[in-house]
């Protein structure tokens, strides 16, 4: 079993907790150990942010808000773990580490094994499976059809934690009350009809196709780029019997390459260190 760990969070949290640089490093490697030894994983495979990313070409001012400037000791800490991780964590070029932990679930269930997905990002409930919060220690598993009603709703809420738009004035809540009771094969459909009923008439689909983009999570190399609606629509049209978005997603699509899965980041091994791995 596979440990696929989105370790941006353990770096910025390490980062503003771990006053001594000379520590950081360990304190990164023991968490990395801890939720594989947790998980009693075979292996762990840590994603990291890499170069560019393909959201900034759907809106200019995605994440826009979170831009922050740190202390210059906090920002030294976060620039050094991150260094320390480039060399062999996966990084997420032209995406983002949620793109490539759905990436690597793919290549996972691609090959018949077993992961799971260990993150404290709520956003990954996009990805069915297992799921393991290492700030809180709970283990869930997200069905297929669970992760792919979680994603229907970000459609028509956006995200405001990463300044994607969605239906104005649209939240959570109004968003359960609206799709829990559609039937999962009617869900799209009801989707857009929502975004045609509270959106200007010729302004919907563009801030669809926006919103839309910027939420969805990749689920291959090939799909780290801005999608049009109709091809927006071929990855999330359930088709009753047998299954679309998020469950044929884990049976049918091909993965990153082996080039960019093949490291071996953690073993079960009390002595490791991340300096220590290798690639495969």
């Amino acid at each position: 079993m596979k440990a696929l760990i989105d370790a941006d969070s353990i770096i910025y949290t390490i980062a503003f907790v771990e006053k001594s640089k000379s520590k950081c490093k360990k304190a990164f490697d023991d968490k990395l150990k801890e939720i594989v030894r947790t998980l009693e994983a075979d292996v762990g495979l840590v994603y990291i942010k890499g170069k560019n990313n393909f959201r900034y070409d759907v809106d200019p001012e995605y994440k826009g808000h979170r831009k922050q400037e740190f202390d210059v000791d906090v920002k030294e800490r976060i620039d050094l773990l991150y260094e320390y991780a480039n060399e062999h964590a996966i990084k997420a070029d032209n995406g983002e580490a949620d793109d490539y932990v759905f990436i690597g679930a793919m290549d996972c269930a691609n090959e018949g094994d077993s992961y799971i997905v260990c993150c404290i990002d709520k956003d990954l409930q996009q990805i069915p499976g297992l799921q393991y919060n290492y700030r809180t220690n709970i283990l869930k598993e997200i069905t297929p059809e669970e992760a792919y009603r979680f994603t229907m709703k970000q459609f028509l809420t956006g995200d405001p934690t990463d300044n994607i738009k969605g239906i104005y004035k649209l939240g959570p809540k109004t968003a359960d009350k609206l799709l829990d009771h559609v039937p999962v094969e009617d869900l799209w459909k009801r989707v857009i009809e929502i975004w045609k009923e509270k959106s200007p008439r010729d302004e919907w689909e563009t801030a669809f196709v926006k919103c839309a983009n910027n939420i969805y999570i990749r689920r291959t190399i090939e799909d780290l780029r801005p999608k049009t609606f109709t091809e927006l629509e071929e990855d999330f049209l359930w088709i009753q019997d047998t299954g679309s978005g998020e469950e044929t997603a884990l049976t049918s699509q091909s993965t990153v390459d082996s080039s960019t899965s093949s490291d071996v980041i953690i073993q079960k091994n009390e002595d490791f260190t991340l300096e220590e791995s290798s690639s495969t």
